[in-house]
């Protein structure tokens, strides 16, 4: 979120924030159920320094497979069953 804080347009940020929020749960899921190491910060890290850069087209294909790699891992966790059937209390 704090690449898009010096944004002018209200509704990106409002768009982005409410992204932000419905991600939490998958964000979540990875935190618990993860098998395979990830280094996110470094991933966040080069993303920011791409976006600093203005390198548009780099910055939005490392966004994209940043997403879509979290996807994936999410959609394979949640096939092979390892998420429990009773919430965690």
């Amino acid at each position: 979120m704090a690449l898009i804080g010096a944004c002018s347009s209200t509704r990106m940020i409002a768009a982005c924030s409410a992204m932000f929020d419905q991600a939490e749960r998958y964000r979540r899921i990875l935190f618990l159920y993860r098998r395979e190491p990830r280094n996110v910060r470094a991933e966040h890290q080069q993303l920011m320094q791409l976006t600093l850069a203005r390198k548009e087209a780099a910055a939005a294909a490392l966004l994209r497979d940043h997403v879509l790699r979290t996807a994936e891992t999410v959609t394979g966790i949640i096939k092979a069953g390892r998420l429990p059937t009773t919430p965690r209390r």
